[in-house]
């Protein structure tokens, strides 16, 4: 499946992708580094898949959109809608290719909430969302990829991932555009009907 976007805007996109994978591939903090994806930095990767799910497919003309549920019921609901059931399970240090990295038994809700990072990556360097902290009301996102020089077309995927709540704004400061590390997202609570 492909997200549909307008012309101008996928323009952008190739350009800014390109570059944005190559700083993000050299100066991203992968799990290796100390950046988040390994658990013990705030950020847990679940489950990675292709595409983004139908209901954002061709809905929204930005780079990347970070969804929140910060209660159970409501990340049970984002995990139906995201999570295949055909996944492989990982144990992948890097949350590279789709699969499953974890569950929802992993995640604490007494500390952490569950985010799907819809996004994409380049068909030659498969990439991961590797950290996310909010400062400033402003929520600073940072991606890493497998290698340095990429080509510049966008794969859309996402992502399932336990993040402790004290990097995420609060739900009252929802939806709101302000993300940096993308050339353009959207940050909202995941939709408790998508109908």
């Amino acid at each position: 499946m492909v997200v549909k976007m307008s012309r101008p805007f996928r323009r952008g996109v190739v350009a800014v992708l390109a570059v944005g994978l190559l700083l993000g591939a050299c100066g991203g903090p992968g799990i290796e580094s100390g950046g988040g994806g390994g658990g013990d930095e705030g950020l847990v990767p679940l489950a990675k898949a292709t595409s983004w799910r139908d209901e954002l497919q061709g809905t929204i003309d930005a780079f990347a959109v970070i969804e929140i549920a910060y209660d159970r019921e409501t990340a049970e609901h984002a995990w139906q809608d995201n999570v295949p059931d055909d996944l492989e399970r990982r144990d992948d240090e890097l949350p590279a290719e789709p699969g499953l990295y974890g569950d929802l038994d992993d995640v604490d809700f007494d500390r952490q909430a569950v985010i799907v990072w819809s996004s994409g990556e380049s068909g030659s360097c498969p990439g991961w969302l590797a950290d996310i902290e909010t400062r400033d009301r402003t929520v600073h996102v940072e991606r890493d990829a497998t290698q340095q020089e990429c080509t510049d077309d966008y794969n859309p995927y996402r992502m399932v991932l336990a993040v402790d709540r004290d990097r995420l704004p609060e739900s009252s400061d929802l939806p709101h555009e302000r993300i940096e590390g993308v050339p353009d997202g959207e940050i909202r609570s995941y939709p408790e009907d998508d109908g």
